[in-house]
C-alpha cells in the first residue's frame, strides 16, 4: 500500500483558529486533512515510524495536498526537527492571535476541560502560575521561542503566518492565499464559513465547581454506557454555567500580560520580518 505523507502542516498557535481552517481546507476538492486532524505524530508517536501516520490517510483519493493538523508542532521542543527530518519539502502553516486574546481563551478551554481548578481566576493564573498547565497558558505566546525552531530549519518561502483576525474577517481572502500556499486552486476554496470551537466563558463559577465534583466520581462508568446521555448532560451544563459573551479582562492584568508579551513580539518581528505592533 502506497505511504501517504503530508504536504502541509497546520501547526498552531492554540485556541486561534486551527479547527476552522483544518475544516475550511478540507472541503477543498484537492486537499485531504488527516482523520483525526490532530495526529499528534511528531510529538507522541514518531518512534512509530511514518506508515503509522500514513493509515491516518485512508480516506485519501489522489488529492494533490495533504494535510495533517496539530498544533503540538510549535510547541513541542522535539517537533521541528523531526518534522524537518521527515518531510523536509512540507508547507507549514502558522495562525497566530493577539497572545493576550489567546490566553484568555486558553484558560476559559482549559477550565472547562477540567485542566485548571474552577476557584482558580485568571488573574491568579497570571501573577502566580501553580501547574504546567497553567504555566502554558501564559508561555504558549511565546511566539518567537516556538518559530524559530522553524525558522533555523526551513526556508522562509515554505513557512505561512496568519493572523487569527484575518482568518475570521477576511475568510475568503485567507483562503485563497493558503491555496496557493499549498499549491492547490484558490478559486476551489469553500465559500461557507461556518463558527468551529468557539470558546464559552464559565459565569457561574459554584454552579460549575459543583457539576464537577458530582460528575467526577461517575464519569467513566457513565461515559462509557450511555454516551448519548453524556453529550446531552454536557450540553445542559455548559448551557447553565456559560456564556459566549467575553468577560473583560482588568487593566491590571492586561498591562502585566503586556510587559510580558511586548519583548517576545519584538523578537517574533525580527524573525519574520512582519509587524505585530498591533498586539503592543
Amino acid at each position: 500500500m502506497k505511504t501517504i505523507r503530508p504536504t502541509f502542516l497546520i501547526c498552531g498557535a492554540k485556541k486561534a483558529g486551527t479547527t476552522a481552517l483544518a475544516n475550511y481546507l478540507r472541503e477543498h476538492p484537492d486537499v485531504i486533512i488527516s482523520h483525526p486532524k490532530e495526529t499528534n505524530y511528531f510529538r507522541d508517536h514518531y518512534e512509530k515510524g511514518i506508515e503509522w501516520l500514513s493509515a491516518h490517510y485512508e480516506h485519501y483519493d489522489g488529492e494533490t495536498a495533504v494535510g495533517e493538523a496539530s498544533v503540538w508542532n510549535m510547541y513541542a521542543p522535539r517537533a521541528a526537527r523531526r518534522i524537518h527530518d521527515t518531510l523536509p519539502n512540507a508547507r507549514l502553516i502558522f495562525v497566530l492571535r493577539d497572545p493576550v486574546s489567546r490566553a484568555f481563551s486558553q484558560y476559559y478551554y482549559d477550565l472547562r476541560c477540567g485542566l485548571i481548578e474552577p476557584h482558580r481566576t485568571f488573574e491568579e493564573v497570571v501573577h502566580e502560575p501553580q501547574t504546567t498547565a497553567e504555566r502554558d497558558i501564559i508561555e504558549m505566546g511565546f511566539y518567537d521561542e516556538q518559530l524559530k525552531r522553524f525558522t533555523e530549519r526551513f526556508d522562509r518561502e515554505q513557512i505561512l503566518i496568519l493572523l487569527s483576525r484575518d482568518l475570521r474577517k477576511s475568510t475568503q481572502s485567507v483562503l485563497k492565499d493558503v491555496a496557493r500556499f499549498i499549491r492547490v486552486d484558490p478559486d476551489k476554496t469553500v465559500d461557507e464559513y461556518p463558527q468551529y470551537n468557539q470558546t464559552r466563558y464559565i459565569e457561574k463559577r459554584g454552579l460549575y465547581r459543583v457539576a464537577r465534583a458530582l460528575w467526577r466520581p461517575v464519569k467513566d462508568k457513565v461515559e462509557s454506557r450511555f454516551p448519548v446521555f453524556t453529550d446531552t448532560l454536557r450540553s445542559r451544563v455548559r448551557a447553565l454555567t456559560s456564556t459566549q459573551e467575553r468577560p473583560t479582562i482588568s487593566d491590571s492584568v492586561q498591562s502585566h500580560l503586556s510587559e510580558v508579551y511586548t519583548p517576545h513580539i519584538k523578537r517574533l518581528e525580527k524573525i519574520t520580518d512582519l509587524d505585530f505592533s498591533h498586539w503592543t
